[in-house]
């Protein structure tokens, strides 16, 4: 039996519940699937609201803050989607800690508060990840969250 693949991989509830602490309830899941998603509104597969969320205008959402948990395979579009977006609300992008890649370097790093995960979130992934939050605000910054 194979792995399930990055895509399909669902953020663990025990990371979403020390977001929640830290930041708010989530109101909205950016990027999900019937099965995989965080809370009822969501854009995806199997939504009402949306099932090709990179067409939907994210502005429009005002439940915030704004969960984004982009398939790995493809950050990019995603990335700088939420660079340009979050307008509104702030949006918490959890992506792999891959900070020379062209995505993070041009739609992360300049715009986004850059939160360094420990330990690390899916414990069956070798990759570390980060959370990148997009605020109105526009805060730039970097830290280490202890996030357990």
């Amino acid at each position: 039996m194979s792995k399930p693949s990055n895509q399909e991989v669902a953020t663990p509830r025990e990371f979403l519940d020390a977001f929640e602490q830290r930041f708010g309830r989530i109101g909205f899941d950016l990027a999900a699937n019937a099965d995989n998603k965080v809370v009822p509104f969501f854009y995806g597969p199997g939504s009402d609201l949306g099932e090709d969320s990179l067409r939907e205008d994210w502005t429009l959402v005002r439940e915030g803050p704004l969960w984004l948990n982009p398939p790995f395979k493809t950050i990019a579009p995603w990335a700088r989607k939420a660079a340009a977006e979050s307008t509104h609300e702030p949006i918490a992008m959890l992506v792999p800690a891959a900070v020379c890649t062209g995505w993070f370097v041009e739609h992360v790093a300049p715009f986004a508060y850059v939160l360094e995960l420990t330990p690390r979130v899916f414990s069956t992934q070798i990759r570390d990840c980060i959370l990148a939050m997009f605020t109105p605000e526009g805060y730039v910054g970097r830290e280490t969250w202890r996030w357990k």
